[in-house]
């Protein structure tokens, strides 16, 4: 048998719809056997002239016992349905919550096609297992153990033989259950794999077509397929030689316990009703086991699946609780009030890396002040940022926020502290008030309007066909850059969060809609403590403090107009951008 031990604790979860599926099962087996039974009393009386009362009482039994199991079976099916929904849907909750745990800095290493293929196709391999696999194995464990204890006190040489022909059909597939394993785990790969190809080109068809590059990565996708292709043929190969075996043995043994019997019987051994018996019984005895041997497959296909599931279940946490020190006790700020955030000798390495991508970083973001973060591409900009909204905590250093060190507050509590504008803002796939309603669930209408008309973009959005019940698309492709980025920022100012965090926001729009967005984004930041990160000189002008990175590391500080006179690496990149202008 095939019992994998997490998944078999996952369907126990839901006990009473999985024991109720087990009981279900052995009474169907019960009705199986006493049908059996009274055939074969009911076959004896026949050929040995029996009474008629007494053949009529038989063949009663066998319809009763026929139709009980006819309902037994039908209502097992529908328990095993809703145990089956049961485990997917609090496994589902399970790895979503997980991965929402786990967050960016998790995810960021996965391929989205792959996620939604473990998070879809792998759920649902799940169901057969834990519905129909594991309740059948239970079955198959007592069932035949039971009817071959009754055989064997009707004779020992038949039962030897029928728990013969049972032990082998249990535990005879383990000579190639490790082979069927790997063939298992190589098709679950090509599928995810195909999977993640196909979000792939999805996503990204207009850049195929741009460099006339569909065809080849069809190609690849292609061959994609033959491997599943190939790796699906192999696994059902695997799957189908069990299968013959299984009924081979199943088959051979009847045939053989039939034999032993008839000669028992001629040597008087057997009387005519007990040579009966044991023909039907025998079957009884196989039928679980060859039932639990069709289950094999989709067995094999949960328990693939399991690895990808558990994956993400055992992922190691990105974000780590330390305690308190040097008064990270502290209590917080009070939302809707400026704290004062600083970086204490902050470096991060990501996993695999042979440098930090932040080594050594000390600055400050004070409340009412706003910060400029520049440099080149590859400097370290984007980690810092992911360092601050805690998709990932550093390796050295610490952070804190009004003294209090941000791995002492719950991850939820510390991102209420931020608003995030990015430069690639994503908008989900439903109307312009679902998306606003992202930052504060219970906004009414009247606070939707003004925190779009702070950022200068409700004319435009009352003038949608449907104005705030507009559908904007998957990711907002129903809008332009600048009316995407305008709804962002209106969500910005719709969480009134005391931090803001502005992650290149106007680098890809035009002059017209950068001014606008400048605009809108100059009202969102009074009062607030503010880091911006950009290349552009145009952005960061009106900053208090800039600090410059390279490789990581902070070269220079100070304020914008103080560093451009000094000459240093940002009045350069800034003469650079302009020639380039």
């Amino acid at each position: 048998m095939m019992i994998h031990p997490r998944l078999a604790r996952l369907a126990l979860r839901a006990s009473f719809l999985f024991f109720l599926t087990v009981g279900l099962g052995l009474l169907g087996s019960l009705a199986a056997v006493g049908q059996g039974f009274a055939t074969g009393h009911a076959l004896a009386e026949v050929l040995t002239g029996g009474a008629t009362e007494e053949l009529l009482w038989l063949f009663a039994v066998v319809f009763g016992l026929i139709l009980s199991r006819s309902i037994l079976l039908w209502t097992q099916s529908v328990v095993a349905a809703l145990l089956g929904a049961t485990v997917k849907l609090r496994m589902r909750r399970e790895m979503y919550g997980r991965l929402l745990d786990l967050g960016h800095g998790y995810t960021t290493s996965l391929r989205s096609g792959e996620v939604q293929a473990t998070l879809s196709d792998g759920l649902e391999h799940l169901d057969p297992y834990v519905s129909k696999y594991l309740p059948q194995a239970v079955v198959a464990l007592v069932v035949p153990l039971a009817v071959v204890a009754y055989l064997a006190t009707i004779d020992l040489y038949i039962g030897g033989i029928v728990l013969a022909g049972a032990v082998f059909i249990a535990f005879g597939p383990r000579v190639w259950q490790r082979t069927l394993g790997r063939a298992g785990e190589r098709h679950w790969a090509s599928w995810t794999t195909v999977a993640s190809q196909f979000v792939d080109g999805l996503l990204g068809m207009i850049t195929l077509k741009a460099f006339n590059a569909s065809r080849r990565f069809g190609r690849q996708l292609r061959d994609e397929a033959v491997g599943l292709y190939l790796a699906t043929r192999h696994l059902l190969v695997v799957s189908l030689a069990s299968h013959i075996i299984i009924g081979v043995t199943h088959s051979g043994g009847l045939a053989a316990a039939g034999l032993v019997g008839a000669f028992r019987f001629t040597q008087g051994d057997l009387s005519a009703a007990e040579l009966l018996v044991v023909l039907f019984l025998a079957n009884e005895a196989f039928r679980p086991l060859s039932e639990l041997a069709q289950y094999w497959h989709q067995g094999y296909m949960g328990t693939s699946a399991a690895n990808g599931i558990f994956a993400i279940v055992d992922a190691e946490e990105v974000l780590h609780g330390t305690p308190a020190r040097d008064g990270a006790g502290a209590a917080p700020a009070v939302a809707g009030s400026a704290p004062t955030v600083r970086f204490e000798g902050v470096s991060y390495r990501y996993p695999g890396a042979t440098r930090d991508a932040v080594d050594g970083v000390d600055v400050e973001i004070a409340g009412g002040r706003t910060l400029a973060i520049v440099g080149r591409s590859g400097s370290g900009k984007t980690t810092l940022i992911s360092l601050l909204l805690r998709a990932f905590d550093p390796t050295a250093g610490r952070i804190t926020i009004d003294e209090a060190d941000v791995r002492s507050l719950p991850p939820r509590e510390y991102r209420t502290y931020f608003a995030y504008v990015s430069q690639d803002v994503y908008l989900f796939h439903g109307t312009v008030a679902d998306n606003l309603r992202l930052a504060r669930e219970s906004a009414s209408d009247e606070e939707l309007i003004q925190a779009a008309r702070d950022a200068g973009v409700h004319e435009f959005v009352a003038g949608l066909p449907d104005g705030y019940e507009t559908m904007v698309g998957e990711r907002g492709v129903r809008l332009s850059g600048g009316e995407r980025q305008r709804v962002a920022i209106a969500r910005a100012f719709l969480k009134d969060a005391p931090v803001l965090v502005l992650d290149e926001p106007t680098s890809s729009l035009d002059g017209e809609n950068e001014r606008h967005v400048r605009d809108s984004l100059l009202r969102l930041m009074k009062g607030r403590a503010t880091v911006v990160i950009s290349h552009r000189l145009s952005a960061v002008d009106f900053a208090d403090e800039v600090v410059m990175l390279d490789a990581g590391r902070v070269v220079e500080r100070g304020a914008p107009g103080d560093l451009l006179h000094e000459d240093g690496r940002f009045a350069a990149l800034t003469r650079a951008q302009v020639m380039s202008a």
